[in-house]
């Protein structure tokens, strides 16, 4: 099985450490991964070290691969990143950006044969039900839109590992909802998948797991209705909050304010 994990590894930016020793088991395909913590915890770093961003020290294993070893051109064919936003003023529509992708693709092996690449960018453009909006230039798209034409160009190639900054972080609830459940669809596919969110009750209904990040290490990790504690949400963000589980199964989090030792701070 290519499974997924870090050990004991270390990255920053400029001489600036982030991550300090972090390490996760197995994320194996199929699984949603839910990277969370406060702002400034390492989240995204965790992502450009996986992605091969960053410099990192430690070991990244896809398989029997230590992906910190392999060349960028081979680590681009298993990994595929998605930033927080598309760039402004690229000029093409839906169907060309993810046609361009697929170039870039190309030149790594990522190819579907038998197919030309108008064929591949078409049936993705289908599979992920863009049709009506294959033609729209991608600065005329709403936010939600967008992140779906993201998601297309990330999809190129059929990566093993598909990373994901914060897609949600623009989306209204709906949009928000609609968006993890294709995503969920994606790992279903035999995808690995690890997102960066923010929305602790999103995280926990559509991860199978969350790793919580503070200050640049792994402080708990695990079933998200183990790991989001009233405790571990008073130590990390500062928060008082009653943690309960619908009958649905569905993790409710309803916060009571500010922790006892943030208020104890203030007052000192």
């Amino acid at each position: 099985m290519t499974a997924l994990s870090l050990r004991d590894v270390h990255a920053g930016y400029a001489g600036k450490p982030v991550l300090h020793g972090v390490s996760l088991p197995d994320v194996t395909p199929g699984q949603i991964l839910a990277l969370t913590g406060p702002n400034a915890a390492g989240k995204s770093t965790v992502l450009k070290a996986i992605g091969g961003f960053l410099p990192v020290r430690g070991t990244i294993m896809l398989g029997p691969d230590d992906i910190t070893r392999l060349k960028p051109f081979q680590r681009a064919g298993k990994i595929s990143y998605m930033p927080q936003a598309l760039p402004r003023g690229v000029g093409l529509n839906v169907f060309e950006s993810v046609l361009a992708a697929l170039r870039i693709a190309g030149k790594h092996g990522a190819t579907i044969s038998g197919l030309s690449l108008e064929r591949q960018a078409a049936a993705l453009i289908e599979n992920l039900d863009l049709g009506d909006i294959a033609l729209s230039n991608i600065d005329t798209l709403s936010g939600g839109q967008k992140q779906m034409a993201a998601l297309a160009q990330a999809l190129v190639g059929n990566p093993s590992v598909l990373l994901l900054d914060e897609p949600t972080s623009a989306l209204d609830l709906r949009h928000q909802d609609e968006f993890m459940r294709v995503i969920r669809s994606v790992a279903a596919s035999g995808t690995i998948v690890v997102v960066v969110l923010h929305e602790l009750a999103l995280a926990a209904r559509m991860s199978d797991r969350i790793a919580v990040l503070s200050k640049g290490r792994i402080v708990a990790e695990g079933l998200p209705v183990e790991v989001l504690s009233r405790d571990i949400l008073a130590d990390v963000w500062g928060i008082d909050a009653e943690v309960t589980v619908n009958a649905r199964g569905s993790l409710l989090i309803d916060v009571l304010g500010p922790s006892r030792n943030v208020i104890k701070k203030e007052i000192e």
